[in-house]
């Protein structure tokens, strides 16, 4: 059964879902680094404690978001969006204990090695690997949607900018940039194409996001002469 669109009835149309998983996405990804140098006890900052928990709500959000994009509709969706999300939670989940554990090691400690590669090879490669696959989910098969006024364009337009950004930022701290820069030029002509052919919504966001994220990355690896710690 097609999930039904969000109308102006007092509902949530499809660029406010777009906004509440950005600002989500945001808090997830920005709150807990202020948070990084402050110790809740030995070995364990508030940065990590606070950070477990955050993932709920871009999780939850991409689940909506789906819902809304009806890519709820067969089997093959369902477990593609399920996988996923798992994965993103996996990776982050990875990510968190290995950073955790290395910030607790000296680089000497025989330890140190093998928990931060986990951390930032492992960990941010399956995260960022989730994000890529449901950006092509929404691209490749998410229901055709339309803005509702030219309000939601120029809002439309700042999430791209912010959402992209950040999407940079992830892959440069990730040391992710072999999967996410070649992904993200997929992702945007991919995009481009399914935003035209299909007015929608949810392509033209993804696909601009990437294409935001892929010139920044370019930008970025020319003005320092490439990215940091690749591999």
């Amino acid at each position: 059964m097609t999930t039904p669109a969000y109308g102006t009835e007092g509902r949530m149309t499809t660029t406010r879902l777009i906004f509440a998983y950005v600002l989500g996405f945001t808090i997830f990804d920005l709150i807990p680094i202020p948070l990084s140098d402050l110790d809740a006890f030995e070995g364990l900052s508030f940065g990590d404690l606070i950070d477990a928990p955050l993932i709920i709500l871009p999780a939850a959000l991409l689940l909506r978001m789906a819902l809304d994009a009806d890519l709820w509709r067969t089997a093959g969706l369902r477990a593609a969006v399920l996988l996923a999300l798992l994965l993103f939670a996996q990776g982050h989940a990875i990510h968190l204990a290995a950073n955790a554990i290395a910030h607790s090691l000296a680089e000497s400690d025989a330890a140190w090695e093998p928990a931060y590669f986990l951390d930032e090879h492992v960990g941010h490669y399956e995260l960022h690997l989730a994000l890529l696959g449901l950006a092509a989910l929404f691209i490749c098969s998410g229901r055709p949607s339309r803005l509702s006024g030219s309000r939601e364009a120029a809002l439309l337009a700042l999430l791209i900018a912010g959402y992209g950004s950040l999407q940079a930022a992830g892959a440069i701290e990730g040391q992710t940039v072999p999967l996410v820069l070649p992904a993200a030029i997929a992702l945007s002509l991919a995009g481009g194409w399914a935003a035209v052919r299909r007015r929608s919504e949810y392509a033209t966001f993804f696909a601009a996001s990437y294409a935001v994220c892929a010139l920044v990355l370019v930008i970025y690896g020319a003005v320092n002469k490439g990215w940091p710690e690749i591999l």
